[in-house]
């Protein structure tokens, strides 16, 4: 079941980009493209590994991504009224209406962290000493949103930022207090799958930003 899994999730990302650079599918894209993260999540549990962990270890894993999916929910929903400033740092979306603003976007946006943070989690397995550990899945995560930003762009939902150096410095220290947490809790996370799908969609993304002024 893994290689399949890690073949349909390598197939998954060539088709997005073909759909990003042929203008007869870019429309659908859009549409589908936030949603990718939660059937990434669907594959991932229907392809979970057959090793047993403890419940406490299990129960625990379950609730810190959740939470952090809260967070999203928060951050964006919220905690919007009472530190928009502050929010527009994080992460300077334009907003869309009606049901789309008010719940199904904070929850996406909470899902998707909550991937990015499993999958670089996956990808810095490798390293014992702790404190480099989260600091380079830090790095990953700051790596991968900066490249997203490109991607974003085609689905006219990114506003332009004055100053990158102010927002990616948020975006980092964010992901380093996720995985600090992450490392206290002791979850570990050993996935090809995910080692997969971070080096995938990183790809992705290169090959927007390359073809940019082309597509």
């Amino acid at each position: 079941m893994k290689k399949q899994l890690i073949t349909a999730i390598v197939c998954l990302f060539i088709l997005l980009l073909f759909g990003m650079i042929i203008p007869v599918a870019r429309d659908i894209v859009r549409l589908i493209g936030l949603f990718v993260p939660v059937l990434l999540w669907i594959l991932f549990i229907q392809n979970r590994q057959k090793r047993k962990l403890p419940l406490k270890k299990r129960a625990v894993r379950v609730l810190f991504f959740l939470w952090i999916v809260f967070l999203g929910l928060f951050v964006t929903r919220f905690g919007a009224s009472y530190y928009q400033e502050f929010i527009h740092l994080i992460y300077p979306f334009e907003y869309g209406y009606g049901c789309f603003k008010d719940y199904v976007y904070p929850v996406l946006w909470g899902i998707n962290w909550a991937l990015l943070v499993y999958c670089t989690a996956s990808v810095c397995h490798s390293i014992k000493n702790l404190f480099f550990q989260v600091v380079a899945a830090a790095v990953l995560v700051l790596a991968c949103n900066i490249l997203q930003d490109q991607y974003v762009r085609f689905l006219y939902l990114w506003r332009g930022y004055d100053d990158e150096m102010i927002n990616g410095t948020i975006w980092f220290l964010f992901a380093v207090v996720l995985h600090m947490f992450r490392v206290l809790l002791k979850i570990e996370v050993n996935s090809k799958a995910a080692n997969v799908t971070y080096w995938m969609a990183i790809l992705l993304f290169l090959c927007l930003w390359l073809l940019c002024p082309v597509i």
